[in-house]
């Protein structure tokens, strides 16, 4: 069944990636990733190792050095939070390269009741 998200704070995963969270206070999100690491198990795939954390990827920095003072100051942004419906789930490759990030749909899979 299709469920409602807020994407809101800002974050940060060390001086490599900058996001807004993704609250999901019925926890759908939650269910969803461990069915899909289940069934990814049961397929002979290797468990993710990080710590489930939804978010909404804004940049990905290539070289920290003194990028200090751009993550405090995106940190300290408030951001509005806005709310959206989830209706379909999809499944990309993500090609990483000298010339930046590619993010190819190999499947969608629509939540349906």
């Amino acid at each position: 069944m299709p469920f409602r998200v807020e994407v809101a704070d800002p974050g940060s995963f060390g001086t490599k990636v900058l996001f807004l969270s993704i609250n999901d206070d019925e926890g759908k999100l939650r269910h969803l990733n461990v069915t899909i690491e289940a069934a990814s198990a049961a397929a002979g795939l290797k468990a993710e190792r990080l710590t489930f954390k939804p978010h909404l990827t804004l940049e990905r920095i290539r070289s920290g050095k003194g990028i200090g003072p751009l993550i405090e100051a995106f940190l300290g942004e408030h951001f509005a939070a806005i709310e959206f419906e989830v209706r379909e789930m999809v499944l990309y490759e993500s090609r990483l390269s000298p010339a930046g990030s590619q993010y190819l749909v190999i499947e969608r899979f629509p939540l349906g009741g």
